[in-house]
């Protein structure tokens, strides 16, 4: 195994922490034994006698009883499946909550989660009737009414300035306000819909099968397994936030297979994702015309982030994708029959709308100059031409659906190329360092693949382990991008970390998405898949799931419209008929509550770090008293560490350099940075520790030759 960051940071070595550490290990193996007996308890009961003796051999199949594989793979094994995966949610999204307010008592209950979720579905069940109405009705209202909750503990933590202690007291009032609602609530209903309501709060895991859990919980098992053998505590808390990621997409995409929509609702998701892309659209237009229209936070993001920093998103290429894939789906709206209006003027009006929406999102692609956004534009297009024109949905096809499908994006792109302010040629020229930087990038993370192809270099350690992989294997004047801490390329980026299990999770989950192209072929499969190229070639560019969990939530709301319907035609599926249906546990529902909660607080904490690097001595305080939620977290403790050197400069007190000695360590034991290592210098210099100044001196010269700052 390769060598880790031998100053790593911080973590005391002493007796107490050992035997804590012991005693911590001790525990989780004991319930990770319990765990698996309550498997195999859970596996064994039920009314259909299963020996002992056939349990293992049902699992996969083999049993001697044809019914006992039936009723333990079918059956009994994705429920306990699904039971584990939504505990698992709960236990880490309470975890999460003790972390960020330093209270153990901090949990769903006690801070009125559970009861706002409780008491939402206890509106759209008794007040507003919605039984009958649907299963997507009732967790929506019980998904609003947590994050309304959720939305006022985070504003009393904000506005209030209230203490951990006083959080979790008002959480307790507040449940118990919404207990007391609920109870209200049920006095007035009749028994058909107070029958609903105590079901409902039940949960169900009666409808889960393979189906739901079978491909992503797979991969998503695989990918996070080399956590579990990297080898420094700080990579793994870095790689942590994305594996999060990972399973709550997991958890979102279960929500979604339980969302019965009908092909109107569907239809209106699609509708919504343009919306939303034209928006964006517009947005760009106004940072690349007209910046100053911008709002004042936006102005200073932007000027921030530099000339890439264009939309919401701050980075040209991802909001080019994005834009991208708003494009594919109106392409798709603009070709189906399926989508057209009954009224012959609001047809008009879409079809005009259409041509118009299109003509503007090509247009704001080539304006953007972003090669990613043109390269998915381009591929989405054709395809989309392609299933035009060679499938039945030509015949099909409204009228005038050819000009629109094919003229409207290139009058767009025309328009663009018109209104840009360089040629083609010379936008394509502007990225030719980039393209160098790109193909070292490649050359040099493929070397790391084949030097530890089977267990990987670390989750969290690329950053660290590229830089000092390239400091020792090539020469000074032939390297670039030194601080790298992705390789542009979402698959090397599993692999170089995780080794081959996390290789073999990628492939499970590329092999279920095209089985489900193979499994359910048509064309309304294929359109979606072409809607969903933009995203899928950004990964392997770049690292837009990172950047933005919009992205990711694209992806999923588009596979999940992908698996609905078995043909090409539209088929409605099963309305909400009686409360034993009900599809999905609160359990989801509050792990979503959480993670709109998180990227809340991480919209917030944006917003002081970027305060911060436009204004240290005003904002530094306020940045020591945040808290890491694990998203942004390199800014955020990159910005944590100098905010004690700027503390300094005005109490001189001596903890302030220490602290920051502790804390920049830990961050150069992850991550790379010339002005962080200088200051680390300096620092050691000025508490006279001289063998650890000249240590890290050495380290900086290997790592950057060419800055005079370590020649010396």
């Amino acid at each position: 195994m390769h060598s880790v960051p031998s100053h790593s940071a911080g973590k005391p070595h002493d007796s107490d922490y050992s035997r804590n550490r012991a005693r911590s290990i001790r525990f989780l193996i004991l319930l990770a034994a319990i765990l698996a007996l309550a498997f195999f308890l859970s596996l064994r009961a039920g009314s259909y006698n299963t020996p002992a003796a056939e349990l293992i051999r049902g699992i996969f199949g083999r049993a001697s009883d044809a019914k006992i594989n039936l009723v333990i793979r079918n059956n009994r094994l994705p429920r306990i499946c699904t039971a584990m995966v939504a505990g698992a949610g709960l236990g880490l999204a309470g975890c999460i909550l003790q972390a960020v307010l330093r209270n153990p008592l901090a949990s769903a209950s006690t801070l009125g989660v559970s009861q706002g979720a409780t008491f939402g579905a206890a509106v759209a069940i008794i007040g507003l009737g919605l039984s009958q109405a649907g299963s997507w009705a009732i967790p929506l209202c019980s998904f609003l009414g947590s994050l309304l909750v959720a939305a006022v503990i985070l504003g009393l933590s904000q506005f209030k300035q209230i203490s951990s202690e006083g959080i979790v007291l008002a959480g307790v009032a507040i449940s118990s306000m919404l207990t007391g609602a609920t109870t209200l609530l049920q006095y007035f209903a009749d028994e058909v819909a107070l029958s609903s309501l105590v079901f409902w709060t039940f949960g169900d895991l009666g409808s889960t099968d393979w189906q739901s859990l079978r491909g992503m919980a797979l991969a998503a098992l695989l990918l996070t397994l080399p956590l579990l053998w990297s080898p420094s505590a700080d990579w793994r808390l870095d790689a942590f936030p994305r594996l999060a990621g990972l399973w709550a997409g997991v958890a979102f995409y279960s929500l979604l297979l339980n969302c019965r929509l009908t092909p109107r609702q569907q239809q209106t998701v699609l509708w919504l994702i343009v919306a939303a892309t034209l928006i964006q659209a517009v947005y760009a237009l106004v940072g690349i015309g007209h910046p100053a229209w911008l709002p004042l936070p936006a102005q200073a993001a932007q000027r921030q982030a530099g000339q890439f920093a264009i939309g919401v998103f701050l980075q040209r290429n991802v909001t080019g994708s994005f834009i991208a894939t708003g494009a594919a789906v109106l392409l798709w709206l603009a070709a189906d029959a399926r989508f057209v209006c009954r009224s012959v003027a609001r047809e008009r009006y879409r079809q005009w709308g259409s041509a118009l929406g299109l003509g503007l999102l090509y247009a704001t692609l080539t304006l953007l100059k972003s090669r990613t956004g043109w390269l998915g534009g381009v591929v989405c297009w054709l395809m989309m031409v392609t299933i035009f024109c060679f499938s039945p949905l030509r015949r099909s096809a409204a009228r005038g659906a050819c000009w629109r499908v094919v003229l409207a994006p290139v009058a767009g792109v025309l328009l663009g190329l018109a209104l840009l302010s360089v040629s083609l040629l010379n936008a394509l020229h502007e990225h030719d360092g980039s393209n160098l930087e790109r193909v070292f990038i490649l050359q040099q993370t493929w070397k790391m693949i084949l030097q530890h192809p089977i267990v990987g270099w670390g989750y969290g350690g690329y950053a660290w382990s590229f830089a000092h992989f390239v400091a020792d294997s090539v020469p000074p004047l032939s390297r670039r991008v030194p601080g790298l801490t992705y390789p542009h390329n979402d698959l090397l980026f599993w692999w170089v970390e995780g080794g081959a299990v996390a290789l073999l999770g990628l492939l499970v989950l590329g092999v279920s998405g095209f089985r489900l192209l193979l499994r359910r072929p048509g064309v309304r499969q294929l359109a979606l898949l072409a809607c969903l190229m933009p995203i899928l070639l950004h990964t392997q560019l770049e690292y837009p799931l990172y950047q933005s969990p919009v992205h990711w939530l694209l992806v999923l709301i588009l596979v999940n419209l992908a698996d609905r319907c078995p043909t090409g035609e539209q088929a409605p599926l099963s309305a909400f008929t009686a409360p034993s249906t009900r599809p999905v546990p609160c359990a989801l529902m509050i792990l979503a509550c959480y993670g709109a909660l998180l990227t809340g607080c991480a919209f917030w904490q944006g917003h002081y770090l970027t305060a911060f690097q436009q204004s240290p001595q005003r904002f530094a305080s306020r940045v020591l008293r945040l808290h890491d939620i694990g998203i942004g977290s390199e800014r955020l403790r990159k910005d944590r560490a100098l905010s004690y050197i700027i503390r300094y400069q005005s109490s001189a007190n001596v903890e302030d350099l220490e602290a920051f000695n502790q804390l920049g360590r830990r961050w150069i034991a992850v991550w790379n940075d010339a002005d962080m290592y200088n200051n680390l210098i300096n620092v050691e210099r000025y508490l006279g520790q001289q063998k650890n100044a000249r240590a890290l001196r050495e380290e900086a010269r290997r790592l950057y030759p060419e800055d005079r700052r370590f020649s010396s």
